[in-house]
């Protein structure tokens, strides 16, 4: 069975987590944390380093691809075509889940933060409490 955009998302949190703490970078706020995970990839334009994978990815996850464009649509942004470069829309989805995910967590301080051993480990603990995205319900 394919692994769900929920699932994906939770585990990249997790991958990531370690490599943004050693930073010790301040975040204003949990959009920008997401940014900042997934940045690394946006500058690769690519996830998975594989376009036919990437477009299939996005295939599976149909309804959270479908809000990320409604999304991108309501708020007057222009969205990646995910048929001409399904890396970097894979990308895009990706924060864009992460985002949601972090934008739910009450492990954050006040802005600004910087995420260190005790939030990372916070993080890790709601994520297993998390069942679906917002734009989901």
């Amino acid at each position: 069975m394919k692994q769900t955009m929920l699932e994906y998302v939770k585990d990249y949190i997790q991958d990531k987590l370690p490599e943004i703490e050693s930073q010790a970078n301040t975040y204003a706020s949990t959009a920008e944390l997401a940014h900042d995970i997934c940045s690394r990839d946006f500058d690769n334009g690519t996830i998975l380093m594989n376009e036919k994978l990437a477009l299939e990815t996005i295939c599976n996850w149909k309804y959270e691809a479908g809000a990320f464009i409604d999304a991108l649509q309501s708020s007057g942004t222009a969205c990646a075509n995910p048929f001409w470069r399904p890396g970097l829309f894979h990308v895009a989805l990706v924060e864009f889940g992460v985002a949601d995910l972090l934008s739910q967590m009450k492990c954050f301080p006040e802005e600004p933060f910087t995420v260190s051993p005790e939030t990372t480990a916070a993080i890790n603990e709601e994520l297993n409490d998390l069942t679906d995205f917002t734009f989901n319900r």
